[in-house]
């Protein structure tokens, strides 16, 4: 026999002799009233219950520690969790205004501005974030071809989803893109992402939405991007660009009618058809031939000036002219005169080149990035000279 074994019945034996001479628990209530009475503390806690009062606080403060405890698994499980809105299409980036009648101590009349990238969705006639209408949580893509928006807001406004509807899809479209007092009648080859990256303005149909305030402002639509007319002389901010920025209108052409306007995210518009366009871009893919964006992409512009040059240079399709310095917010940047030889410029759609060729590109330095200024004239006098001194006067935000 091993000690472990002479171990283990030495112990056995022990532990028979114990159970022998411990007395038997006929009835085991009387015995723990016995202990209780016999250790004052405890007898305390025994009698409480047997007070109505007192039971019913016991059990509450049992239901209130079982929910804690459910809370916190909850917690611990990512329920409470707040779900990051997913990313929004470039389309849409920046803002939507639409007019919306009063209706209501919420809903005063005027303005709104719908933006899907911001932490509220809507904003009021004055500006202020309307929090209380939520924010979008994602725009998704219907078995259809169509979009939908879903909308995260807290209580008692809720969650809510709406369809988009161009307004080329409206019920009575017009016979043509050119007709008057109708809406344009949509390409059926472009999707939707496609037609509201060309600016066609949307309305939101309601698929569900409890919250009647909320309803009546996206309701109100056509939604449309805010087009700003410019005045001669004045000085103007671009907060919806990707990279804000303020700029001057040179004041010694009174006579120009230019507008201004985000089309999608990293592209701002200034001009107008009948005078010239500007177009700055930031952080925009673009062509590895920007004559020839279907032969392969760059994720970004060059990310220098003189990259930018040796880029637009590299196409058997453009001829580039001897670069020349142009100093922009305190930085030396380059104007590229540029000849279009065969290059599909404003004629390809635009699911198929992003950046438009002009006579005149400005590659300009930000401090931590670079935007290009593509600008052509459809015979703007002085057009040189005129967008020169508008690039000259931006600075970066």
């Amino acid at each position: 026999m091993t000690e472990l074994d002479l171990f283990d019945r030495q112990l056995a034996d022990a532990l028979r002799a114990y159970a022998g001479e411990a007395p038997t628990i006929q009835d085991p209530a009387a015995f723990a009233t016995a202990i209780a009475r016999e250790n004052p503390r405890r007898a305390r806690w025994l009698s409480m219950p047997a007070h109505p009062v007192a039971r019913r606080l016991t059990w509450i403060t049992i239901a209130v520690a079982l929910l804690l405890a459910s809370l916190l698994l909850l917690a611990g499980a990512g329920a409470f969790r707040v779900e990051p809105p997913l990313p929004m299409p470039e389309e849409l980036f920046g803002d939507h205004s639409a007019t919306v009648q009063a209706a209501g101590e919420r809903v005063p009349g005027g303005v709104y501005t719908l933006d899907l990238n911001d932490a509220s969705l809507l904003h009021g006639p004055g500006g202020e974030p309307l929090q209380w209408a939520g924010a979008a949580r994602a725009v998704t893509p219907t078995p259809t071809g169509g979009l939908e928006l879903t909308v995260r807001a807290p209580w008692p406004c809720g969650d809510a989803q709406y369809a988009f509807r161009l307004t080329g899809d409206d019920p009575e479209p017009s016979a043509g893109p050119s007709a008057s007092g109708g809406n344009p009648t949509p390409d059926p080859a472009l999707s939707a992402l496609q037609r509201l990256d060309q600016g066609e303005p949307f309305r939101l149909v309601p698929v569900s939405d409890s919250c009647r305030d909320r309803f009546q402002i996206l309701t109100s639509g056509p939604w449309d991007r805010p087009t700003v007319e410019l005045a001669s002389g004045e000085t103007y901010e671009a907060t919806d660009f990707t990279e804000p920025l303020v700029f001057g209108l040179p004041g010694n052409r009174p006579e120009l009618r230019l507008f201004m306007r985000t089309s999608r995210k990293g592209r701002l518009g200034i001009g107008s058809g009948a005078e010239g366009r500007i177009i700055l871009l930031d952080d925009v893919e673009v062509g590895a031939d920007p004559c020839r964006p279907d032969r392969g992409r760059l994720a970004d512009i060059p990310a220098t000036p003189a990259a930018v040059d040796a880029w637009l240079r590299s196409s058997t399709g453009l001829k580039v002219g001897v670069p020349q310095p142009i100093q922009v917010d305190g930085r030396s940047g380059l104007l590229l005169p540029v000849e279009q030889l065969d290059c599909p410029g404003e004629s390809a759609p635009l699911d198929s080149i992003i950046f438009p060729i002009g006579s005149r590109i400005y590659a300009i330095p930000t401090g931590d990035d670079l935007i290009v200024v593509s600008a052509w004239s459809y015979g703007m006098q002085d057009f040189e000279t005129f967008t020169d001194d508008l690039v000259r006067s931006i600075h970066f935000k």
